[in-house]
């Protein structure tokens, strides 16, 4: 785990990114992003611990994708910049995972692998099926 936490982290750095991380949350208090700052914030104390690869990439999403505001990943609305950066987390642990050998053939095999909750099932089976057709 420490291995793509690491990963995840210095691929914010690179893209120009600032990261602050942090055990001293509670694991009920969500990752964040600060996009007008360009800065993410991970709580590495979250309550399922396997869930923080894909929110550091979730974070890096909204970043990337140039949203304004601030945004956390537990947000329940279901607003195209949580959307957009779902798409962008995805591509970015599909990047690690063919980096690291790691079979993600399927779409069930890419959500366990990266603990994605299945409320995103429905995402993550269409971005399969958009890799499929091109």
């Amino acid at each position: 785990m420490d291995e793509i936490i690491t990963w995840l982290l210095n691929y914010a750095l690179d893209h120009g990114i600032g990261v602050i991380t942090t055990a001293d949350l509670s694991p009920e208090v969500p990752s964040a992003a600060f996009a007008t700052e360009r800065k993410i914030l991970i709580n590495l104390k979250w309550k399922n611990k396997n869930e923080v690869p894909f929110s550091i990439a979730h974070e890096i999403g909204h970043i990337l994708n140039g949203d304004d505001g601030n945004f956390l990943l537990t947000s329940t609305a279901r607003s195209k910049a949580e959307h957009d950066a779902n798409i962008i987390a995805f591509q970015i642990l599909k990047e690690w995972a063919e980096t690291h050998d790691i079979d993600i053939s399927e779409p069930y095999r890419f959500m366990s692998c990266f603990a994605i909750p299945s409320k995103l099932s429905d995402q993550v089976a269409e971005e399969y099926a958009r890799y499929e057709v091109n």
